[in-house]
Formats: C-alpha cells, sequence, structure tokens
C-alpha cells in the first residue's frame, strides 16, 4: 500500500477525475488546443519537414511512400482503409504498431466525435435548452463548415503516417526474430513517426489533458524527448534511434548545401548556414 506522497499524488489525481468542473474545463481547454495542435501540425504538409524527419533519416524509401500515401489519401477517403486492409499480415505481426484514423490521432483529435471540427456536429441537440441552442449554432455551424475543407488533410495526414510506419515494418521485418525484438522495432517506428501512446504507458486520460494545456502536443513531445533518450542507449531501439537522427542530421546538411550552392553562396556562407 503506497503511503507519502505516492499516496497524496494518487489520491488527488483520483480527485479530480471525479470532480466534474474540472474535467470539463480540461476537456474545453483540450479541444480549444486540439485545433491549433490541428492547424500547426496537420492543416498542410508539414509533418513532412518535421513530424517525419527521422523516417527520412533512417529510411528515405518509406518517407517517399508515405508522401504518396498523404497525396493519395488527400484525393480518396477510402485510400486509408484499402491500404490497412491489404496490408492487414504485417500489421497483425507488429501488435505495437500504432496505426492511426481520424480522431483517434493526438493531432486530428479536433475531427473527432465532440471536437469542436467534428462533421458529427449537431447543430441544434435537443437535450440543449432553447437559448444554449440560439448561442451556439452559429460556433457549431462554423466548426461543422470547416470539418468538410479540412477533413481530407487530417485523412491525408493520417495515411502519411500509416504508410511511413507500415514500409518501415516492412523493411524491417526480418529482424524481428523474436518478440521482444519486434516489440522494441515497432516502438522505435512510432518513436520516429512522432508517435506515442498514453494509454499503453499507463497515464491517465486527466493527466494527458493536463499535460495538452502545457504542450501544443504532449504524445509527439513525449516521443520527441524518448527517441532522444534511446540515441544513447544499447540494443535495438538504441542503435535504430542513432541511425534515424545522424541520417537525419546528415540529410538536413546535405539539403542545406545544395541550397546554398543553388543560391551560389560561397564556402564561408555554407558553414555559417551549416
Amino acid at each position: 500500500i503506497l503511503t507519502g506522497p505516492e499516496a497524496k499524488e494518487i489520491a488527488k489525481a483520483l480527485r479530480e477525475s471525479f470532480d466534474p468542473g474540472v474535467s470539463k474545463a480540461l476537456r474545453t481547454a483540450n479541444k480549444a488546443n486540439a485545433i491549433l495542435r490541428y492547424m500547426v501540425l496537420s492543416g498542410d504538409a508539414s509533418p513532412f519537414t518535421i513530424q517525419l524527419m527521422p523516417v527520412l533519416g533512417e529510411s528515405p524509401k518509406a518517407y517517399a511512400q508515405a508522401i504518396a500515401g498523404y497525396t493519395r489519401a488527400l484525393f480518396s477517403g477510402e485510400f486509408n482503409a484499402s491500404y490497412l486492409s491489404k496490408n492487414k499480415a504485417i500489421i497483425d505481426k507488429h501488435p505495437n504498431l500504432m496505426v492511426l484514423n481520424v480522431g483517434t490521432a493526438e493531432v486530428t483529435e479536433a475531427m473527432a466525435s465532440g471536437g469542436w471540427l467534428s462533421s458529427k456536429t449537431v447543430l441544434l441537440p435537443a437535450t440543449d435548452s432553447y437559448w444554449k441552442q440560439v448561442g451556439l449554432l452559429l460556433p457549431r455551424l462554423v466548426g461543422k463548415g470547416a470539418s468538410i475543407i479540412l477533413s481530407p488533410f487530417a485523412t491525408a495526414y493520417c495515411g502519411a503516417m500509416n504508410t511511413a510506419g507500415i514500409e518501415m515494418a516492412k523493411a524491417i521485418d526480418h529482424l524481428c526474430t523474436t518478440p521482444a525484438a519486434t516489440a522494441d522495432f515497432d516502438q522505435h517506428i512510432n518513436l520516429a513517426r512522432g508517435l506515442t501512446s498514453t494509454a499503453r504507458l499507463g497515464i491517465p486520460s486527466s493527466q494527458r489533458m493536463k499535460e495538452s494545456m502545457g504542450f501544443l502536443a504532449a504524445q509527439y513531445t513525449r516521443s520527441v524527448v524518448t527517441i532522444l533518450y534511446d540515441f544513447g542507449k544499447g540494443g535495438i531501439r538504441g542503435a535504430r534511434a542513432r541511425r534515424a537522427l545522424i541520417g537525419m542530421f546528415a540529410g538536413l546538411s546535405a539539403i542545406t548545401i545544395l541550397v546554398a550552392i543553388a543560391e551560389g553562396a560561397d564556402k564561408e556562407e555554407i558553414k555559417a548556414r551549416l
């Protein structure tokens, strides 16, 4: 039985989880943050210059396929389901590999049922009072309208992440000779894509909502810190983290040099840019 500070922390977390006021405030703040998170990290093609850069460092082929997956998912709402179905065998073999759908991914939470950009938002819920219906009609209408325009980009984001993860899993599948090795490879692939599951880590939803108030994307932040930590470790995850990050920085350096040469920069200017 826990005593002292540990017991107090657990008791506090339990009280807050049962406090309707605290929970409602956290949910409201997270809904607002979810919109900002989506616009910054998923509302355009920025994942390829931010979140998927470690994938480029480790597997340029998977990175290129992720771009193709993004493009196909952007113009076809059926691409994700079709691609996941086609690759069911590899997904089943890698149970810890995170597969995303719109609404389940941290970056696209705003599109989930109950989110402020959800297409499933009911404009005039029968359970609301008349004045609440009137007061919230315009915000709900704006959110629902925005979801029609922005939803394809959320679908495309999931398409890119799924394609990158599954293609990386295919490339290293022959190395997954034990369940432990498979779990380590799966976790690395998740981290390389900037993904992590707080549920699997045992972090309660109330804690995650608090983290969302302090970070733009708490799960993404956690994955970045973890892969940097893995860089200095031994074993499979350490080796793959070093390969991904060293390759990423080498690739960024090469791009910097090529752009500088194209712009006519001299050696000193190239050094300064690096």
